[in-house]
Protein backbone atom coordinates (compact mmCIF):
# COMPACT_ATOMS: atom_id res chain seq x y z
CA UNK A 1 0.00 0.00 0.00
CA UNK A 2 2.84 2.37 0.81
CA UNK A 3 4.59 1.76 -2.53
CA UNK A 4 1.31 2.45 -4.34
CA UNK A 5 1.15 5.79 -2.50
CA UNK A 6 4.64 6.65 -3.70
CA UNK A 7 3.81 5.57 -7.23
CA UNK A 8 0.68 7.71 -7.28
CA UNK A 9 2.63 10.68 -5.92
CA UNK A 10 5.12 10.30 -8.76
CA UNK A 11 2.26 10.16 -11.26
CA UNK A 12 0.84 13.38 -9.90
CA UNK A 13 4.25 15.04 -10.04
CA UNK A 14 4.95 13.89 -13.62
CA UNK A 15 1.54 15.15 -14.71
CA UNK A 16 1.64 18.46 -12.83
CA UNK A 17 5.19 19.72 -13.46
CA UNK A 18 4.81 20.08 -17.27
CA UNK A 19 1.42 21.74 -16.70
CA UNK A 20 2.91 24.16 -14.17
CA UNK A 21 5.85 24.98 -16.45
CA UNK A 22 3.48 25.56 -19.34
CA UNK A 23 1.17 27.83 -17.37
CA UNK A 24 4.06 29.76 -15.80
CA UNK A 25 5.85 30.17 -19.12
CA UNK A 26 2.72 31.68 -20.66
CA UNK A 27 2.90 34.50 -18.10
CA UNK A 28 6.62 34.89 -18.84
CA UNK A 29 5.78 36.09 -22.35
CA UNK A 30 4.75 39.49 -21.03
CA UNK A 31 8.05 40.36 -19.29
CA UNK A 32 9.80 39.30 -22.51
CA UNK A 33 7.81 41.64 -24.73
CA UNK A 34 8.12 44.40 -22.11
CA UNK A 35 11.63 45.15 -23.41
CA UNK A 36 10.16 45.85 -26.85
CA UNK A 37 7.43 48.11 -25.47
CA UNK A 38 9.61 50.07 -23.03
CA UNK A 39 12.20 50.93 -25.69
CA UNK A 40 9.60 52.88 -27.68
CA UNK A 41 9.33 56.70 -27.58
CA UNK A 42 7.25 56.60 -24.38
CA UNK A 43 9.80 54.50 -22.48
CA UNK A 44 8.47 52.85 -19.27
CA UNK A 45 5.10 54.53 -19.81
CA UNK A 46 4.63 52.17 -22.78
CA UNK A 47 5.19 49.28 -20.38
CA UNK A 48 2.48 50.57 -18.03
CA UNK A 49 0.09 51.07 -20.96
CA UNK A 50 0.85 47.60 -22.34
CA UNK A 51 0.29 46.06 -18.90
CA UNK A 52 -3.09 47.77 -18.54
CA UNK A 53 -4.15 46.63 -22.01
CA UNK A 54 -3.03 43.04 -21.48
CA UNK A 55 -4.78 43.11 -18.11
CA UNK A 56 -8.04 44.00 -19.90
CA UNK A 57 -7.31 41.37 -22.56
CA UNK A 58 -6.75 38.66 -19.92
CA UNK A 59 -9.88 39.77 -18.08
CA UNK A 60 -11.99 39.45 -21.23
CA UNK A 61 -10.38 36.12 -22.10
CA UNK A 62 -10.90 34.37 -18.76
CA UNK A 63 -13.49 32.15 -20.46
CA UNK A 64 -10.55 30.65 -22.34
CA UNK A 65 -8.79 29.61 -19.12
CA UNK A 66 -11.85 28.01 -17.53
CA UNK A 67 -12.69 26.15 -20.75
CA UNK A 68 -9.73 23.87 -20.01
CA UNK A 69 -11.59 22.42 -17.04
CA UNK A 70 -14.87 22.27 -18.96
CA UNK A 71 -13.24 20.53 -21.90
CA UNK A 72 -11.79 17.78 -19.72
CA UNK A 73 -15.37 16.88 -18.79
CA UNK A 74 -17.20 17.35 -22.09
CA UNK A 75 -14.59 16.74 -24.83
CA UNK A 76 -14.03 13.04 -24.08
CA UNK A 77 -15.88 11.77 -27.18
CA UNK A 78 -15.71 12.68 -30.86
CA UNK A 79 -19.04 14.50 -30.87
CA UNK A 80 -18.40 16.08 -27.49
CA UNK A 81 -15.06 17.45 -28.68
CA UNK A 82 -16.59 18.98 -31.81
CA UNK A 83 -19.35 20.64 -29.82
CA UNK A 84 -16.85 21.88 -27.22
CA UNK A 85 -14.53 23.27 -29.92
CA UNK A 86 -17.41 25.13 -31.58
CA UNK A 87 -18.51 26.66 -28.27
CA UNK A 88 -14.93 27.81 -27.52
CA UNK A 89 -14.51 29.42 -30.96
CA UNK A 90 -17.90 31.16 -30.84
CA UNK A 91 -17.06 32.48 -27.36
CA UNK A 92 -13.73 33.69 -28.72
CA UNK A 93 -15.47 35.61 -31.52
CA UNK A 94 -17.81 37.28 -29.02
CA UNK A 95 -14.87 38.20 -26.76
CA UNK A 96 -12.85 39.83 -29.55
CA UNK A 97 -15.98 41.69 -30.69
CA UNK A 98 -16.32 43.15 -27.17
CA UNK A 99 -12.60 43.94 -27.13
CA UNK A 100 -12.85 45.67 -30.50
CA UNK A 101 -15.81 47.72 -29.22
CA UNK A 102 -13.70 48.90 -26.27
CA UNK A 103 -11.17 50.29 -28.77
CA UNK A 104 -13.73 52.74 -30.18
CA UNK A 105 -12.45 56.20 -29.16
CA UNK A 106 -15.35 57.16 -26.87
CA UNK A 107 -15.41 53.79 -25.10
CA UNK A 108 -11.62 53.61 -24.76
CA UNK A 109 -11.66 57.13 -23.30
CA UNK A 110 -14.36 56.03 -20.84
CA UNK A 111 -12.43 52.87 -19.90
CA UNK A 112 -8.85 54.09 -19.59
CA UNK A 113 -9.21 57.77 -18.70
CA UNK A 114 -12.51 58.02 -16.80
CA UNK A 115 -12.95 54.58 -15.22
CA UNK A 116 -9.32 53.59 -14.66
CA UNK A 117 -8.06 57.15 -14.22
CA UNK A 118 -4.92 56.68 -16.30
CA UNK A 119 -2.96 59.79 -17.25
CA UNK A 120 -2.81 60.45 -21.03
CA UNK A 121 0.83 59.33 -21.17
CA UNK A 122 -0.27 55.81 -20.14
CA UNK A 123 -3.81 55.76 -21.58
CA UNK A 124 -2.56 56.41 -25.13
CA UNK A 125 -0.28 53.32 -25.43
CA UNK A 126 -2.92 51.29 -23.55
CA UNK A 127 -5.53 52.04 -26.25
CA UNK A 128 -3.09 51.08 -29.00
CA UNK A 129 -2.08 47.86 -27.24
CA UNK A 130 -5.67 46.78 -26.60
CA UNK A 131 -6.45 47.05 -30.30
CA UNK A 132 -3.23 45.29 -31.34
CA UNK A 133 -3.92 42.39 -28.93
CA UNK A 134 -7.15 41.29 -30.67
CA UNK A 135 -5.43 38.68 -32.93
CA UNK A 136 -3.54 37.04 -30.05
CA UNK A 137 -6.75 36.97 -27.98
CA UNK A 138 -8.48 34.82 -30.60
CA UNK A 139 -5.39 32.62 -31.04
CA UNK A 140 -5.59 31.70 -27.34
CA UNK A 141 -9.17 30.49 -27.86
CA UNK A 142 -8.15 28.64 -31.03
CA UNK A 143 -5.39 26.82 -29.13
CA UNK A 144 -7.48 25.71 -26.15
CA UNK A 145 -9.25 22.63 -27.66
CA UNK A 146 -5.91 21.18 -28.80
CA UNK A 147 -4.41 21.54 -25.34
CA UNK A 148 -7.50 20.04 -23.71
CA UNK A 149 -7.40 16.90 -25.82
CA UNK A 150 -3.76 16.36 -24.86
CA UNK A 151 -4.57 16.88 -21.17
CA UNK A 152 -7.31 14.25 -21.45
CA UNK A 153 -4.69 11.91 -22.89
CA UNK A 154 -2.40 12.84 -19.96
CA UNK A 155 0.20 14.06 -22.45
CA UNK A 156 1.03 17.20 -20.50
CA UNK A 157 4.71 17.00 -21.40
CA UNK A 158 3.89 17.07 -25.11
CA UNK A 159 1.40 19.91 -24.61
CA UNK A 160 4.00 21.94 -22.73
CA UNK A 161 6.52 21.55 -25.58
CA UNK A 162 4.36 23.73 -27.83
CA UNK A 163 4.23 26.46 -25.20
CA UNK A 164 7.94 26.22 -24.38
CA UNK A 165 8.72 26.52 -28.09
CA UNK A 166 6.58 29.65 -28.18
CA UNK A 167 8.49 31.14 -25.24
CA UNK A 168 11.80 30.33 -26.91
CA UNK A 169 10.70 32.08 -30.12
CA UNK A 170 9.45 35.08 -28.12
CA UNK A 171 12.76 35.25 -26.25
CA UNK A 172 14.60 35.22 -29.57
CA UNK A 173 12.35 37.78 -31.26
CA UNK A 174 12.33 40.33 -28.40
CA UNK A 175 16.01 41.35 -28.62
CA UNK A 176 15.85 41.04 -32.41
CA UNK A 177 12.99 43.53 -32.56
CA UNK A 178 14.96 45.86 -30.29
CA UNK A 179 18.07 45.59 -32.48
CA UNK A 180 15.99 46.40 -35.57
CA UNK A 181 14.39 49.36 -33.74
CA UNK A 182 10.93 47.77 -34.06
CA UNK A 183 9.81 49.01 -30.66
CA UNK A 184 6.71 50.31 -28.94
CA UNK A 185 3.42 48.67 -27.92
CA UNK A 186 2.36 47.60 -31.43
CA UNK A 187 5.63 45.79 -32.13
CA UNK A 188 5.54 44.29 -28.63
CA UNK A 189 2.15 42.71 -29.43
CA UNK A 190 3.48 41.55 -32.80
CA UNK A 191 6.35 39.91 -30.92
CA UNK A 192 3.74 38.09 -28.81
CA UNK A 193 1.31 37.20 -31.60
CA UNK A 194 3.70 35.53 -34.05
CA UNK A 195 4.97 32.91 -31.56
CA UNK A 196 1.41 32.18 -30.36
CA UNK A 197 0.37 31.51 -33.97
CA UNK A 198 3.28 29.07 -34.22
CA UNK A 199 2.19 27.48 -30.94
CA UNK A 200 -1.33 26.93 -32.32
CA UNK A 201 0.02 25.13 -35.38
CA UNK A 202 2.35 22.98 -33.23
CA UNK A 203 -0.43 22.15 -30.76
CA UNK A 204 -2.69 21.11 -33.65
CA UNK A 205 -0.04 18.71 -34.93
CA UNK A 206 0.60 17.27 -31.46
CA UNK A 207 -3.14 16.88 -30.78
CA UNK A 208 -3.90 15.05 -34.03
CA UNK A 209 -3.11 11.49 -32.75
CA UNK A 210 -5.33 12.04 -29.72
CA UNK A 211 -8.16 13.41 -31.88
CA UNK A 212 -8.03 10.30 -34.07
CA UNK A 213 -8.33 8.07 -30.99
CA UNK A 214 -11.54 9.70 -29.76
CA UNK A 215 -14.44 7.25 -29.66
CA UNK A 216 -17.97 8.07 -30.84
CA UNK A 217 -20.32 9.15 -28.09
CA UNK A 218 -22.48 6.39 -26.59
CA UNK A 219 -25.03 8.93 -25.36
CA UNK A 220 -26.58 12.13 -26.61
CA UNK A 221 -23.74 14.66 -26.96
CA UNK A 222 -23.97 17.77 -24.77
CA UNK A 223 -25.59 20.86 -26.17
CA UNK A 224 -23.75 24.12 -26.67
CA UNK A 225 -25.78 25.86 -23.97
CA UNK A 226 -25.00 23.07 -21.48
CA UNK A 227 -21.26 23.45 -22.08
CA UNK A 228 -21.40 27.24 -21.89
CA UNK A 229 -23.46 27.43 -18.70
CA UNK A 230 -21.31 24.76 -17.03
CA UNK A 231 -18.28 26.90 -17.81
CA UNK A 232 -19.87 30.16 -16.66
CA UNK A 233 -19.48 29.66 -12.86
CA UNK A 234 -15.89 28.49 -13.41
CA UNK A 235 -15.15 31.73 -15.21
CA UNK A 236 -16.48 33.95 -12.44
CA UNK A 237 -13.61 33.13 -10.08
CA UNK A 238 -11.10 33.84 -12.84
CA UNK A 239 -12.79 37.14 -13.65
CA UNK A 240 -12.58 38.22 -10.01
CA UNK A 241 -8.90 37.23 -9.92
CA UNK A 242 -7.98 39.10 -13.09
CA UNK A 243 -10.13 42.09 -12.12
CA UNK A 244 -8.02 42.58 -9.01
CA UNK A 245 -4.99 43.60 -11.10
CA UNK A 246 -7.11 46.06 -13.10
CA UNK A 247 -8.62 47.54 -9.93
CA UNK A 248 -5.15 47.82 -8.36
CA UNK A 249 -3.98 49.73 -11.42
CA UNK A 250 -6.96 52.08 -11.15
CA UNK A 251 -6.09 52.85 -7.50
CA UNK A 252 -2.41 53.46 -8.31
CA UNK A 253 -3.37 55.68 -11.25
CA UNK A 254 -5.16 57.98 -8.80
CA UNK A 255 -2.29 57.98 -6.29
CA UNK A 256 0.76 60.29 -6.42
CA UNK A 257 3.33 59.64 -9.17
CA UNK A 258 1.37 57.02 -11.18
CA UNK A 259 3.89 57.23 -14.04
CA UNK A 260 6.54 55.99 -11.61
CA UNK A 261 4.58 53.53 -9.48
CA UNK A 262 2.59 51.70 -12.20
CA UNK A 263 5.65 50.36 -14.09
CA UNK A 264 7.13 49.20 -10.75
CA UNK A 265 3.89 47.44 -9.86
CA UNK A 266 3.83 45.54 -13.14
CA UNK A 267 7.46 44.55 -12.78
CA UNK A 268 6.51 42.91 -9.46
CA UNK A 269 3.48 41.25 -11.03
CA UNK A 270 5.81 39.87 -13.67
CA UNK A 271 7.23 37.66 -10.91
CA UNK A 272 3.97 36.80 -9.16
CA UNK A 273 1.82 36.03 -12.21
CA UNK A 274 3.82 33.04 -13.54
CA UNK A 275 3.52 31.08 -10.28
CA UNK A 276 -0.12 32.11 -9.92
CA UNK A 277 -0.87 30.75 -13.38
CA UNK A 278 1.01 27.56 -12.51
CA UNK A 279 -1.10 27.10 -9.38
CA UNK A 280 -4.32 27.21 -11.42
CA UNK A 281 -3.30 23.92 -13.08
CA UNK A 282 -3.90 22.09 -9.79
CA UNK A 283 -7.56 22.09 -10.83
CA UNK A 284 -6.68 20.26 -14.06
CA UNK A 285 -4.65 17.73 -12.10
CA UNK A 286 -7.58 16.99 -9.78
CA UNK A 287 -9.79 16.22 -12.79
CA UNK A 288 -7.19 13.91 -14.28
CA UNK A 289 -6.49 12.16 -10.93
CA UNK A 290 -9.70 12.33 -8.87
CA UNK A 291 -9.53 11.00 -5.28
CA UNK A 292 -10.34 7.30 -5.06
CA UNK A 293 -12.59 7.88 -2.02
CA UNK A 294 -13.52 10.46 0.60
CA UNK A 295 -10.61 9.23 2.72
CA UNK A 296 -8.08 9.61 -0.09
CA UNK A 297 -6.08 12.76 0.78
CA UNK A 298 -3.19 12.25 -1.64
CA UNK A 299 -4.35 14.87 -4.16
CA UNK A 300 -5.22 17.31 -1.36
CA UNK A 301 -1.77 16.97 0.24
CA UNK A 302 -0.09 17.32 -3.14
CA UNK A 303 -2.07 20.51 -3.84
CA UNK A 304 -1.01 22.01 -0.50
CA UNK A 305 2.65 21.16 -1.10
CA UNK A 306 2.63 22.47 -4.67
CA UNK A 307 0.90 25.70 -3.58
CA UNK A 308 3.41 26.31 -0.79
CA UNK A 309 6.39 25.78 -3.11
CA UNK A 310 4.93 28.00 -5.84
CA UNK A 311 4.13 30.70 -3.29
CA UNK A 312 7.73 30.82 -2.09
CA UNK A 313 9.36 30.90 -5.55
CA UNK A 314 8.99 34.68 -6.19
CA UNK A 315 10.87 35.37 -2.95
CA UNK A 316 14.03 34.06 -4.62
CA UNK A 317 14.20 37.32 -6.56
CA UNK A 318 14.62 39.44 -3.43
CA UNK A 319 18.11 37.98 -3.06
CA UNK A 320 20.96 40.40 -3.87
CA UNK A 321 21.99 40.17 -7.51
CA UNK A 322 18.84 38.48 -8.80
CA UNK A 323 16.59 41.49 -8.19
CA UNK A 324 19.07 43.80 -9.95
CA UNK A 325 19.31 41.34 -12.85
CA UNK A 326 15.52 41.29 -13.21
Amino acid sequence: MQSAHRRNSRQLTRFFIPLAIQAASQALSYPLIAMVASRGPGGPLNLAGLAQATGIMIFLGMFCVSYVTTGMIYAVSREGYRKFRNVVLITGLVVIAVQAALCVPRLSQLLFANLMGLPPTIASPAKIALLASIPVQFLFFLRTPYLVIMYIGRATAKASLATLARIAVTAALSPLFCMMDLVGPIWALACLTLPVALECVTARVFADPFLKKLNPSTATPPGASEIFFFNLPLSIGGYLLSASAVILGAFIARAPEPERVLPICYLALGLANPVAFAATRIQTMVLAFPPASLKDRLTFRFALSAGAILGLLPLIFIMPGLIELY
